[in-house]
Parts: C-alpha cells; structure tokens; sequence
C-alpha cells in the first residue's frame, strides 16, 4: 500500500514502510508525490489544523485520510466520500492518534511511595501558560475565578506580564519545579478525549 504524506509527518524525507494495523501488506509512505503526479498512491494524508485547511482532490479509488490533532473547534473536516478516513485523537476515529496515552511501567506495581516532600521549600502555590486568551471553553475566565481563590500566576500573553519562551521549555519547566506547588493543564477546548502535551508533556514531565 503506497500512502502519500505531508511533509511533517515524518521528519526523514525518504520512503518509507511499516506494517500496518489490518493490513497484511506493508506500507510505504512517501511525501507530496501524488500532488506532484509521482506516484499513484493507494491514500492521501491531509493534515487539517489551523495551518492546513486546502481541499485536496483525489481520484475516486485513492483513499483520503484526514489528520488533525486540534478540536473540532479549530479544524475543519468533512467526510464526503464512503472512502474518506478520519484520523483524530477522538477513540471513536477510523484512526486512532492520540497524542499519548497512560500505561504502567510495571502492571504490579500501581503505588510507590514517595521519599521526598515535592512542596518542599516552593513558595508559590501554581501556575499556568496560557498564551491563546479566547477558547470555547473560557478557560482564562475560570483561571481568573481561581486567582480570587488562591494564588495562580499566568505566563504568556493571557497574563499581566509574567513570561517564559515557548521555544525554552526546558526554562519554563524549571521555573514550574523550583517554585511552584501545581502546574494548571487546562485545554483549549472540552472535547471526548482530547488530551494533549498539556498534560502528557508539560504536566508528566
């Protein structure tokens, strides 16, 4: 089966192949070879995000396989043809793409006790990166609710002038463990099983 990809799905520019889930043959993704009339592929992956939303025309016998790991708020999908696949974080996707998932690293063991205090010496109680202000879940109006509550500092453009570079996470996630007691890992959207590196990344990490 020969799958045609855009660029960043994978990093290495060359073919390549997988075996596939269902399928007994192997899969051999190659990239923009169909567009470009290189290849007579077998599907089409179309990413579907804020940054990728141009129509692509297949042939009636070539498989579109929509990508996206955004919501449904902030991406556009419409599965026109019986042939069209959706490809999502959504369990209920004919492809299932999570951006991670929770698994034991030792099925027996569920509870490890812990021989430090992590609180300990940290003066500030949490903190939050927000930088996208307007979400269909309004979670910079809950986090606001909170401040009134208890101490929360908000880094990013949703704040009053805290900062930390999304391109020096390793910084960011410093400040998180040296002062801070909890990180706030609120979505931009209350979607069925959108989890994304909010908490599999900045969270767990």
């Amino acid at each position: 089966m020969l799958i045609d990809s855009f660029d960043w799905w994978y990093s290495n520019p060359t073919t390549l192949s997988q075996s596939c889930l269902g399928i007994e043959e192997k899969c051999h993704f190659v990239e923009h070879s169909y567009a470009s009339g290189k290849a007579d592929v077998d599907a089409v992956v179309a990413a579907r995000d804020s940054f990728h939303h141009a129509e692509i025309s297949v042939a009636e016998n070539v498989t579109r396989i929509y990508f996206t790991m955004e919501s449904p708020f902030h991406s556009r999908i419409s599965l026109e043809r019986d042939n069209d696949l959706l490809a999502t974080f959504w369990r209920g996707s004919h492809l299932v793409t999570p951006y991670g998932k929770w698994v034991y690293y030792n099925e027996s063991i569920r509870h490890k006790s812990q021989g430090r205090n992590y609180a300990a010496g940290k003066t500030k109680l949490g903190a939050i990166f927000i930088s996208n202000c307007r979400t269909p879940n309004n979670r910079i109006d809950y986090v606001k609710k909170l401040q009134k509550l208890i101490g929360v500092d908000i880094y990013g453009m949703c704040g009053s002038g805290l900062h930390c570079l999304r391109s020096d996470k390793s910084a960011c996630f410093d400040i998180l463990k040296r002062h801070y007691k909890f990180y706030l890992s609120f979505e931009n959207s209350n979607c069925r099983d959108y989890i994304t590196e909010k908490l599999y990344e900045n969270a767990y990490e």
